[in-house]
């Protein structure tokens, strides 16, 4: 049994759930954050024989795509300091996958909560502010 722990960019997270739901396996999302933007990291518990079908469709669902993006660092010439920033083209997307060992995996169902009854609240005594 493996974990398999895919960082991914958070717009393509539906497409995979849906997509890792279609083909029998499980997943639970952790959100989270790169330096520059949020992510979402998966979480995939699978058998060992299927990872490679599992990396198919990660790659088939995370694609990697070109867009905007402002310099990190400011444009310092010799006695200026511009506040232009040109625009420049950094790849996005597609995934970081992780794959763990897994010593022990137990699913727990349990039973369906019971539900719960309300007791009606009684009223608080409102407090004076006066002194007597």
């Amino acid at each position: 049994m493996k974990l398999v722990l895919a960082v991914i960019a958070p717009e393509d997270l539906a497409a995979l759930l849906d997509a890792l739901a279609t083909a029998g396996f499980r997943a639970t999302v952790i959100r989270s954050r790169g330096i520059l933007r949020a992510g979402a990291t998966v979480m995939i518990g699978v058998d060992g024989s299927l990872l490679d079908e599992l990396f198919a469709l990660i790659g088939r669902v995370c694609r990697q795509r070109v867009r905007p993006a402002m310099p990190l660092v400011p444009n310092i010439g010799p006695g200026m300091l511009s506040m232009h920033y040109p625009l420049m083209e950094v790849e996005t997307g597609g995934a970081v996958c992780l794959v763990l060992k897994v010593a022990r995996f137990v699913r727990i169902e349990g039973q369906p909560a019971a539900p719960r009854s309300r007791r009606p609240r009684t009223p608080r005594r409102k407090r004076s502010m006066d002194a007597d």
